[in-house]
């Protein structure tokens, strides 16, 4: 890259425009001291413009994983929701015994428990159940990467 530091940025343009308008056999006539800086010039054109190609795909691909994680952690959100409508209607039962001031903290107890055990079983969530604090966004994004590491093999060409 000493070589775009030390041309102009207009000359190197220049110089890749040269190379793209001529012929192959063109340049082969042409003397070194001329050929071999055009043809640099058009190296470093295309390099760039592979780079800026990769870079560009990446940052499509990875929004497009991000847009399907949120999507998918909405879903999830949705799903939950549906499924929560007999835990919100278990809660308000045991909200309506707890903060009935009449029962004592035993009656209390006897009375949660005597919304059944069964219901107060099935309304539980175990561990894997429970959804982390973003709704599950960056593990939705850990599963779908594997095409993201894909270009990340690429890598070697954004050096």
């Amino acid at each position: 890259m000493l070589f775009r530091q030390a041309i102009p940025p207009e000359r190197l343009r220049q110089l890749a425009t040269v190379a793209r308008r001529s012929t192959p056999r063109a340049l082969r006539q042409m003397s070194p001291e001329r050929r071999h800086p055009i043809l640099l010039a058009a190296l470093a054109e295309s390099h760039a413009e592979i780079v800026d190609g990769i870079v560009r795909l990446f940052d499509m691909v990875l929004a497009s994983t991000d847009s399907a994680a949120r999507d998918r952690v909405a879903e999830r959100q949705a799903e939950t929701v549906r499924s929560d409508v007999g835990r919100l209607a278990l809660l308000d039962d045991i909200l309506d015994v707890v903060l009935d001031a009449k029962l004592t903290n035993a009656a209390v107890g006897a009375a949660v428990r005597g919304l059944g055990p069964e219901r107060l079983a099935a309304a539980a969530r175990g561990d894997d159940e429970r959804l982390p604090r973003d709704g599950g966004h960056l593990e939705l994004m850990e599963a779908r990467f594997s095409h993201v590491r894909l270009l990340a093999t690429l890598s070697p060409l954004l050096r």
